[in-house]
C-alpha cells in the first residue's frame, strides 16, 4: 500500500496498547508509520448498490464536460469522477483556524467495481503527521478532489495542518469539484437550505436515522481525549461514512440535471438555473434548447 506503512491487526489481549484496544472495539485496524500510528477503517460498497434511490454505477456514465459545466469551468473537461478522491473531515472545531485539528478523514475512491471508503481516525493528537502522510500518499495516487464545502473548510484546514507539520501537501495540486457550490447554483433554497442531509432527503430518497448532529462532533472527540469516552465515536464514524457515500450520489443527481435531454425531469426553476449555467460556460445552444422546452 501507499507510503510503506505496516499493518497490525489489533488483538484484544491484556498486552495490547490503548490504541490497539480502541481499534478492536471500533472495528478498525492500527496503521503504524515512522511518525506515529492511527486507526483506519475500510469499507467496500459495490457499484451495483443504490444509495437511497441512486444507482452508484451511473457515475461511470458521466462525461467530463458535464462536470466542467457543473463547476462553471472551475475544473476542466478532463476531470474524471472515477479517478478522484471524495473527501470529508471531522475536526475539533467548526470555525477552522490554526488551532483546529482534523481528527477524522474520510476518503473515498473507486477501485475494482467498488467504491472504497477509508476513514482515518486520530486517537492521539501527537500522531497527526502519520495520518497526514498517509492521506498525502493516497491522494497522490489519484487525480481530482470531490467535496461538499471542501474548498472553504476541509481542504484549507488540511493544508494548514500539513504546513504545521512541515509536510508538503498534495491536495492543492488537484482540481477540486465542490458540490455545495454546484448544488446552490441549481437549487438555491428550494428545499429550505442546501445542507447535505436536506439534499439527501429531497433528491436521493435517502434519510438518516439517529444521525448525530454535526455541531456535536467536536465535543464528542474532546470527551474522548479528556475522559476516554468512546460510546459516541461510532455514530461519528457512521456520519462521516454516509457523508462520503452521499457525495457520489449527489454528483450523479447533479449531472443528470445538467445532461437531461428531454426536459421531463426538470422543474421550471431548475430548468432556468440549468440553462443559465450552460449559458455561463458559453454553451448557448444547449441553454436555448432547455429554455425553449
Amino acid at each position: 500500500r501507499s507510503g510503506g506503512e505496516t499493518y497490525r491487526q489489533p488483538a484484544a489481549t491484556a498486552a495490547t496498547t490503548d490504541i490497539e484496544a480502541l481499534a478492536t472495539m471500533l472495528g478498525g485496524e492500527v496503521i503504524e508509520k515512522a511518525n506515529g500510528a492511527f486507526i483506519r477503517f475500510r469499507h467496500l460498497i459495490p457499484l451495483s448498490r443504490r444509495h437511497g434511490s441512486i444507482e452508484l454505477s451511473t457515475i461511470e456514465e458521466i462525461a467530463g464536460h458535464s462536470v466542467a459545466t457543473l463547476s462553471k469551468n472551475s475544473v476542466t473537461a478532463s476531470f474524471d469522477l472515477t479517478n478522484a478522491v471524495y473527501i470529508d473531515t471531522a475536526t475539533t472545531g467548526l470555525a477552522g483556524g490554526t488551532g483546529t485539528y482534523v481528527f477524522l478523514i474520510g476518503a473515498g475512491y473507486f477501485e475494482n467495481n467498488a467504491f472504497v471508503i477509508e476513514q482515518l481516525f486520530l486517537p492521539r493528537l501527537a500522531d497527526e503527521l502519520a495520518m497526514l502522510e498517509y492521506l498525502n500518499a493516497l491522494v497522490s495516487e489519484r487525480q481530482g478532489l470531490v467535496s461538499f464545502n471542501g474548498k472553504s473548510f476541509d481542504v484549507p484546514l488540511l493544508l494548514t495542518r500539513c504546513l504545521a507539520n512541515r509536510l508538503q501537501p498534495v491536495l492543492d495540486l488537484h482540481e477540486h469539484l465542490d458540490l455545495l457550490h454546484a448544488a446552490r447554483r441549481i437549487w438555491k433554497n428550494d428545499f429550505g437550505n442546501c445542507r447535505l442531509g436536506t439534499l439527501e432527503a429531497s433528491l436521493m430518497g435517502f434519510e438518516r436515522f439517529e444521525d448525530i448532529p454535526g455541531e456535536e462532533i467536536p465535543y464528542i472527540y474532546m470527551e474522548f481525549l479528556r475522559y476516554g469516552k468512546i460510546e459516541r465515536l461510532t455514530p461519528v464514524l457512521s456520519h462521516n461514512k454516509l457523508d462520503i457515500a452521499s457525495l457520489v450520489a449527489l454528483v450523479i443527481v447533479l449531472a443528470e440535471k445538467i445532461d437531461n435531454r428531454d426536459g421531463a425531469a426538470l422543474r421550471s426553476s431548475e430548468a432556468k438555473r440549468v440553462a443559465r449555467l450552460h449559458s455561463d460556460v458559453k454553451s448557448f445552444e444547449r441553454a436555448a434548447e432547455i429554455l425553449q422546452r
